[in-house]
């Protein structure tokens, strides 16, 4: 009994100081994008990336955060957000919410995730790396996969609502074909 209270003691203060945040895992960077939501989104000045990511570590409502690069201003996404995900100067800032198995030369038959207006939810995003392409699906409540593309050079993602039956694809020409899917 003497060994239990420490114990419960200790897991008690971990709790109030790390509070809801810890489930957010791992920090992850998207570069070149910013979002674009229904909702307004409060900016505030910030040190550094690290510094932003760390106002939305700890703020339980944080989903995700857009760091502008250029004026170095912060902006925190709420969890209920409504976004697209465009290319620009400004860099996404996620961390690890769901774990994917990836599944090489597929192709995933199912419908674009889009936001309430209808619109896919990845802007041409030509250009985006997969781990990319993953951690924008990673920080969306709602993508089950995402469909990485490669072929001659350019590079595509696709944001999916589900994971659909897949095309198994050979090894030719077709380019590089990846799918994430959240588990």
């Amino acid at each position: 009994m003497a060994l239990l209270f420490p114990l419960i003691s200790v897991m008690m203060f971990a709790s109030l100081v790390y509070g809801a945040s810890d489930t957010k895992g791992k920090m992850t960077e998207i570069t070149s994008r910013t979002a674009i939501c229904d909702q307004k989104i409060s900016y505030a000045s910030s040190k550094s990336e690290d510094d932003c990511a760390n106002k939305c570590r700890k703020d339980s409502k944080c989903r995700f955060a857009v760091f502008k690069t250029k004026d170095r201003m912060c902006g925190l996404v709420p969890a209920s957000f409504d976004c697209i995900f465009q290319r620009d100067q400004n860099k996404l800032i996620g961390f690890a919410y769901k774990k994917f198995s990836q599944r090489d030369r597929v192709q995933i038959k199912s419908p674009l995730l889009k936001n309430k207006k209808g619109q896919a939810v990845v802007d041409s995003s030509y250009g985006t790396p997969a781990e990319e392409c993953q951690a924008m699906c990673d920080i969306h409540p709602s993508c089950q996969a995402a469909q990485f593309s490669s072929m001659r050079g350019e590079n595509s993602c696709s944001l999916l609502a589900k994971a659909g039956p897949t095309n198994k694809q050979g090894a030719d020409d077709r380019g590089t074909n990846i799918a994430f899917v959240a588990a």
